[in-house]
């Protein structure tokens, strides 16, 4: 059976001239619409957008949206920018609040840049890897996964334990003065981080391509950085709950499967196969369509599924379902007036959010009856 979808608002934003590469931040009494340009990042309040208030806080960004990650602090004070050789934190009246350099992210390159001019031209430097900054929940710390040495740290030996490694920091949002960090063991293609509803906490996903992904865990605790190391090489990690109690997982290389976990034990409370969620049964394979997951309220997620042909390329079909995180029941196919949206991301306050067809930063916001 089918669950329909009521329309809440829709949301047409003041877009930049430019091309934009959108993301979604949903913290606890706000929801931010991210819209990266080369040049700068515009942050929207979507509930201040609701009642009429379009206009956006803009930060400068100091590279090129295809470099690194950017993450907007909850009371859009500041933004972050992870890029090839730094992070900066950028306020909004637009000057450089702080910047923590590290080693370069291109390949076998382990130089120390004093800018992204000095390598913008370079062809070695075109596809680097990279690592990710997100602020933490009450914007108080900067949580950074970046590529040592850092400068000040030894050169790559045996008995370091800074050099050479990939590193994750817990920075103060206000200097950038180091309250923790660790050694990920990790050889990033690119990273992610989960803010947790403890602004203590936050959960960090690495990407090693054909290697799989590895996640990590950490609490900011007695002045230094607890972490552990948690899940398998086949599961990536793509969101945790409102109330912090559970996170979820998809499988790296075979998306069809999606997992429930305890956040305190790490322990799968339930497996969802998106086989068995979907009406397209006659398909090659039906996966879950999610890189990052949002909640519609404090025990409800949507997820979509999609349908991959057999030469992994995705095809147009897809399907959004409400999951119960306690039951593992899913509602759904959720039924729209107008057909079902390519994506689809759960902003809490049991509401979900699509991207309007045809408008460059239109949005609908969607409930159940």
């Amino acid at each position: 059976m089918s669950t329909p979808a009521r329309l809440l608002a829709s949301v047409a934003l003041a877009p930049p001239d430019e091309d934009v590469r959108l993301s979604v931040q949903c913290w606890p009494d706000r929801v931010l619409v991210l819209a990266r340009t080369d040049t700068q990042l515009f942050a929207y309040d979507l509930d201040r957008a609701i009642d009429g208030e379009t206009d956006a806080t803009v930060f400068a960004a100091p590279w090129p949206w295809r470099v690194g990650t950017s993450s907007a602090s909850p009371d859009l004070s500041f933004a972050v920018f992870s890029g090839v050789h730094a992070v900066q934190a950028v306020d909004a009246g637009g000057g450089m609040r702080w910047e923590v350099r590290h080693s370069c992210w291109e390949g076998s390159c382990l130089a120390q840049h004093g800018s992204y001019a000095e390598y913008a031209d370079d062809r070695d430097h075109r596809h680097p890897e990279s690592g990710s900054a997100r602020v933490s929940g009450d914007g108080r710390t900067v949580w950074l996964h970046l590529r040592g040495p850092l400068p000040g740290d030894e050169l790559p030996s045996d008995h370091d334990p800074w050099g050479g490694h990939e590193q994750w920091l817990v920075v103060d949002a206000a200097d950038a003065g180091v309250l923790g960090r660790i050694a990920t063991d990790t050889d990033a293609g690119g990273s992610f981080q989960f803010p947790h509803p403890d602004p203590s906490r936050m959960a960090l996903n690495v990407g090693e391509g054909q290697d799989g992904s590895v996640i990590w865990l950490g609490q900011l605790k007695d002045g230094r950085l607890q972490a552990e190391h948690i899940g398998q090489d086949d599961e990536m990690l793509i969101g945790i709950l409102p109330s912090g109690r559970t996170y979820a997982t998809i499988g790296h290389s075979a998306e069809e499967e999606l997992s429930l976990h305890r956040f305190d034990d790490t322990k799968v409370i339930g497996t969802l196969l998106a086989m068995q969620h979907s009406a397209h049964e006659d398909k090659d394979v039906v996966r879950w369509e999610a890189k990052e997951i949002g909640a519609v309220d404090e025990r409800t997620i949507v997820v979509a599924t999609g349908i991959a042909s057999i030469s992994g390329i995705r095809a147009t079909e897809v399907e959004h379902w409400l999951v119960d995180v306690d039951t593992l029941q899913a509602r759904g196919p959720i039924h729209y007036p107008d057909g079902t949206p390519p994506s689809v991301v759960g902003i809490g306050k049991s509401r979900w959010m699509t991207k309007t067809p045809g408008v460059k930063l239109g949005f609908d916001v969607w409930t159940c009856p």
